[in-house]
């Protein structure tokens, strides 16, 4: 007897087999309830009633062509009305300070990386929108398997990205550890941080390591290396820094496919193999810079996975016209949905 057993990363398994009810492999699925609620109640820096904290992340590289991921992320919190962060990046430093105030953003460099931006969000916003969660009320599922093992229990909603006729099936995800329902994975087309190694802060669990595939094979690793309760803080820490910006002039606008379609004059031709496998469709989205110049693509989803990292890859570094808003050009980011083979004009 054969069966099979295929799973979608962090999203979903189904299974094969000729005796399905032998093997006795079972998917399911029950209602959430606070399972988010509690594992971001129980594992987030900042919420209502955090103490303060000093935390400080270290990012660097695991595995991959080297590049240059290196990067640190420091800040100092008091409340929210009063904080300050540093990060520093390759060609890229911010200086946040959140005072009496408002918002004051000192920038150097012109572009925010994703990647870097993605640590950021997983640090200080383990789920960036948990309250569209709650509305969904998609059920959690998992996999039991025959020898009493089990998947992580997983929320997932699907939905399409594109524009018609060029649409296809897209996903969102959250995973919950099974020991203690702590998040594990939180999954979506444009964030994607995993969690590892909690410890204890106080009453919390702080997850030490966080994990991003940064896409053609690079893997990255953040590490907690300092986190300590914030004492005696002097307020001049808090002072609104010089040449400082009441924005962040590197902030991201998530773009529709059209408006990407506009910027890039037309769907963007690719250099699909030959012989091309099959027909169908991938997504693939990118991050721009505020000159208009492509600086990442991962692939999300396609009917082929063998072609969708090459061919996503292939968008980085294509010169298009700057999205402006409020007449500025700023960084964006949005979704291509292609056709495989592609139609012939």
């Amino acid at each position: 007897m054969r069966c099979s057993i295929a799973c979608s990363l962090f999203i979903s398994c189904v299974f094969s087999c000729y005796s399905q009810a032998q093997l006795q492999i079972r998917r399911v699925s029950e209602p959430a309830g606070k399972t988010l609620e509690k594992a971001l109640r129980e594992s987030t820096l900042v919420q209502p009633g955090s103490k303060p904290f000093h935390v400080r992340l270290e990012i660097s590289q695991s595995t991959g062509e080297p590049g240059n991921y290196a990067a640190t992320v420091e800040e100092t919190w008091v409340s929210p009305e009063r904080w300050i962060r540093t990060v520093h990046a390759h060609d890229v430093s911010q200086l946040t300070v959140m005072n009496g105030s408002g918002l004051h953003v000192v920038t150097q460099g012109d572009y925010f990386p994703k990647w870097l931006r993605d640590f950021v969000t997983g640090l200080f916003t383990p789920v960036p929108d948990p309250n569209r969660w709650n509305l969904s009320k998609a059920p959690l599922e998992h996999i039991e398997l025959p020898n009493g093992g089990r998947s992580s229990p997983c929320q997932h909603a699907e939905f399409q990205l594109g524009d018609p006729p060029l649409q296809q099936v897209n996903f969102a995800t959250n995973c919950f550890q099974p020991s203690d329902g702590l998040l594990e994975i939180a999954q979506s087309p444009n964030y994607t941080i995993e969690f590892r190694n909690y410890a204890g802060f106080g009453k919390l669990k702080i997850a030490r390591v966080l994990l991003e595939d940064a896409g053609g094979r690079v893997q990255l690793t953040g590490r907690v290396t300092e986190l300590e309760e914030a004492k005696a803080v002097s307020a001049q820490a808090f002072d609104t820094p010089l040449n400082a910006e009441g924005m962040n002039p590197l902030a991201s606008a998530i773009l529709s496919t059209s408006e990407l379609t506009s910027l890039a004059g037309g769907l963007p031709e690719l250099p699909w193999p030959n012989p091309i496998p099959g027909h169908g469709m991938l997504t693939a989205w990118v991050s721009i810079d505020r000159s208009g110049k492509v600086r990442e693509a991962h692939s999300l989803n396609a009917d082929e996975s063998g072609i969708a990292a090459t061919m996503s890859a292939d968008l980085v570094g294509r010169q298009w016209k700057p999205y402006v808003k409020d007449g500025l050009a700023v960084q964006s980011e949005g979704a291509f949905v292609f056709e495989y083979p592609p139609k012939q004009n």
